[in-house]
C-alpha cells in the first residue's frame, strides 16, 4: 500500500517544469527544489534539498549531464527508473507501482514526477510551475512539442511520442493526482478540471 510507506518530509517544495528558466525563479522560500532532468545551467542551490527525476531516454542519451550535475550537486536525490551503478544511483522502486494505462499508455514526466512526489514525500506546500500539458501553440521548450502545432519533422516525431503516452490518459492522471489537494499551488488544477 503506497499510503503506508515511510515518507520523507521535504517542507515547502517547488516542482519546476521545462517551460521556465529556473534562474528566473526566486527559490529562497522553498526547502526543496524538484526538477525533471538535471538543469543545464548553474544554480545556487546551497542549503536546499534537490530532487531530480530521470527517465530512461535521458539516462541513455544524456548520461554525462547526470554525472556532471551529481558532481556539482552531491546533495541531489535522483529518482530513476533504473540503476545507474557507475554513480551509485538505485532504481526508484515506487515507479513499479505506477500503472501503465490503456493500450500501453505511459505517464509523462509531469505525471511520473507528481506520482513520486505524492507517494514518497510529505510536503507542507508544493508549487508546480513550468508545465502546460503541451496545450500552447508555441512549444515551451525545444525538446518538447506542442500538441496543437507541428511544423517540422522533429515535431512530428515528438507528437508520435506524445501519442504513445496518450494525452487523455495523462490529462486525467494529472487531474487524479492533483485531486484538489489544497497544499498544491498550480495552474494545472484549473486546466485539468475542464473537460478536454
Amino acid at each position: 500500500d503506497l499510503n503506508t510507506q515511510n515518507k520523507i518530509s521535504i517542507g515547502k517544495a517547488i516542482f519546476i517544469g521545462p517551460s521556465i528558466n529556473p534562474k528566473n525563479i526566486d527559490i529562497n522560500d522553498f526547502d526543496t527544489i524538484i526538477f525533471i532532468k538535471p538543469p543545464t545551467i548553474n544554480l545556487k542551490l546551497k542549503n536546499k534539498n534537490i530532487v531530480v527525476i530521470l527517465n530512461n531516454i535521458w539516462i541513455k542519451k544524456e548520461f554525462e549531464s547526470i554525472n556532471i550535475w551529481y558532481k556539482k550537486n552531491p546533495n541531489t536525490s535522483f529518482l530513476s527508473p533504473q540503476d545507474i551503478k557507475s554513480i551509485g544511483i538505485k532504481k526508484e522502486k515506487l515507479l513499479d507501482k505506477l500503472l501503465i494505462g490503456p493500450f500501453g499508455s505511459s505517464p509523462m514526466g509531469l505525471q511520473r514526477g507528481l506520482f513520486l512526489i505524492k507517494h514518497k514525500y510529505i510536503y507542507e506546500k508544493l508549487k508546480i510551475i513550468g508545465f502546460n500539458l503541451g496545450l500552447s501553440i508555441k512549444k515551451y521548450h525545444e525538446s518538447y512539442p506542442s500538441i496543437i502545432h507541428a511544423d517540422t519533422q522533429k515535431d512530428a516525431l515528438h507528437l508520435r511520442s506524445n501519442a504513445s503516452h496518450d494525452f487523455y490518459y495523462n490529462f486525467y492522471l494529472t487531474r487524479c493526482l492533483l485531486n484538489n489537494d489544497l497544499k498544491i499551488d498550480t495552474n494545472l488544477t484549473e486546466i485539468t478540471n475542464k473537460a478536454p
